[in-house]
This record gives structure tokens, C-alpha cells and sequence, in this order.
């Protein structure tokens, strides 16, 4: 009995894709655009990524050094609680989690009772 072997070469085109390092543009200043009793609502501008923004996050920062996240696909927040001078900026990401962080917002004289 006797068996041939055949071998055959098959050639896939196309390169692979090269890892997304790109990270998104830079986010524009947050705005405070609502303040009612106790809440105010951050809103700023979308900002475009190669591959799409997939998230942001508005970064509370108080006088005493305390961060809080909140994090959404949307592009504002409403925040409650903001007692004495606090800051904010916006971070931009996108599916391979490149960042991108936006202008800081000084909070100061915010009329939030």
C-alpha cells in the first residue's frame, strides 16, 4: 500500500492590525450648566477617538484631597454634596482604555447650599 502526502500552503492576506495606542482628543472644560438645592450638573463637550470614545469620567477633586468618580457614556453628571472649594476635569477613554484627561474646573463659589 502506498500513501501519497500532499501538503499545501495557504497565504492569508492582509497585515495584522496593530494595537490601538492612540488615546482620545483631549476632553473640552467641564461646565457647571444646572445648580438646584444640594446638585449641580457637570456637562462638557464629546470628544472623538480613531475607534470611538467608550467612556468618561468626571473626576471630583475636594479641598481636603478626596476624589470621587463618576463614571458615564453620556457627557454630564449630576453631583450632590460639594461642601467648600473643589475642582473637576474629565477623562476621556476609549476600548483599549487609552486616556485622555481634560482641563481642570475650579469649582469655587459654586452656590450649592
Amino acid at each position: 500500500m502506498m500513501f501519497r502526502l500532499a501538503l499545501a500552503l495557504v497565504m492569508v492576506s492582509g497585515a495584522a492590525s496593530a494595537p490601538d495606542t492612540a488615546p482620545p482628543l483631549t476632553p473640552a472644560a467641564p461646565e457647571v450648566v444646572a445648580v438646584e438645592p444640594g446638585f449641580a450638573t457637570i456637562r462638557w463637550a464629546p470628544t472623538t477617538d480613531d475607534v470611538g470614545v467608550i467612556e468618561y469620567q468626571l473626576h471630583l477633586v475636594t479641598s481636603g484631597g478626596y476624589v470621587r468618580v463618576f463614571r458615564t457614556t453620556g457627557t454630564s453628571v449630576t453631583i450632590a454634596e460639594i461642601t467648600g472649594p473643589a475642582g473637576a476635569w474629565v477623562a476621556a477613554f476609549d476600548a483599549s482604555w487609552n486616556r485622555t484627561d481634560g482641563p481642570y474646573l475650579p469649582l469655587h463659589g459654586v452656590p450649592i447650599p
